[in-house]
């Protein structure tokens, strides 16, 4: 899968706002469990306000692992792509966010940038983040293509690829780059490129993982 292949504005407008939905999801997750807390613990207000600053964080927390995962995992499914740079861009849409909230509504519970449970969060998200990306192109792949109930040839016939393109498709699986497929089937790599171009096209798919994730349970 690619790093920054097949960007566009589209691509990356969603993943912003994916980013910003999970913020302002976490924001009232967070909102609604203090409010819920507040009313069960029936305390003072200056009380409730020193058990908040230590509730608030981690359900903050919870609430935006759980939101990265799944606004990630529906955006592979519609994007049909689980590039690094979406995740990126969606967790750091997501802490700006964040920091706006804390600039709108002073009486947030502070809490520093740069400290090492924030790192870890951090790396935490952006792995959730590409994980659910990953799910869900495969899933989106699954249900155009339900590769279980087809044969190779099968899947061949239907979706029309011919039969260089299906040559192709054969050196792929045995893990040839694009240069040893051209060398073995006598051609240039622009060919063996627009042949991947026509056969990703075929099978509504965006590169060589989707393909193989297609054909790994056909022997």
């Amino acid at each position: 899968m690619g790093f920054i292949g097949s960007v566009n504005v589209k691509r990356v407008f969603w993943s912003i706002l994916n980013g910003l939905l999970i913020s302002i999801l976490t924001f009232i997750s967070v909102s609604v469990t203090m409010s819920i807390s507040y009313f069960i613990l029936k305390i003072s207000l200056s009380d409730f306000n020193i058990i908040a600053n230590k509730i608030a964080p981690i359900s903050a927390n919870i609430a935006t692992l759980f939101f990265t995962y799944y606004f990630s995992y529906q955006m592979g499914k519609k994007l049909r792509s689980a590039q690094c740079l979406f995740a990126i861009i969606l967790v750091i849409s997501d802490i700006a966010c964040g920091q706006i909230f804390f600039l709108i509504f002073p009486a947030l519970p502070k809490v520093p940038l740069l400290t090492l449970g924030n790192f870890l969060l951090l790396v935490v998200q952006l792995l959730l983040s590409w994980q659910g990306l990953k799910w869900g192109e495969m899933s989106a792949t699954n249900m155009d293509l339900p590769n279980q109930k087809l044969t190779f040839e099968q899947i061949v016939s239907r979706y029309k690829i011919s039969l260089r393109e299906k040559e192709v498709i054969s050196l792929i699986l045995l893990a040839m780059n694009n240069k040893e497929i051209a060398q073995k089937l006598f051609i240039s790599e622009g060919t063996v490129k627009n042949h991947l171009k026509s056969i990703f096209k075929k099978l509504n798919i965006r590169n060589r993982v989707a393909l193989v994730n297609i054909f790994k349970e056909i022997n």
